[in-house]
């Protein structure tokens, strides 16, 4: 069996506006910061709940890995 585990990240389009010499962003900077650090909180909550992996019963053979959880 292959698990396979793909790490998506929001993605985030910054609309710059220039008026009258003065520069805009949207969305700010810090905004989009704290979005991607709540998910990556997320996604650290996720993993660190997985079982882990003894060293003394996995199985590696040719190409392929056995891993055991226990």
């Amino acid at each position: 069996m292959l698990c396979c585990v793909l790490f998506c990240v929001q993605k985030f389009v910054h609309e710059l506006r220039i008026t009258n010499q003065v520069m805009y962003l949207n969305p700010p900077v810090e905004e989009v910061r704290v979005s991607i650090i709540g998910e990556l909180y997320s996604w650290e909550a996720n993993i660190l709940t997985l079982p882990r992996i003894t060293h003394s019963r996995y199985q590696a053979s040719g190409h392929c890995f056995r891993f055991s959880f226990g």
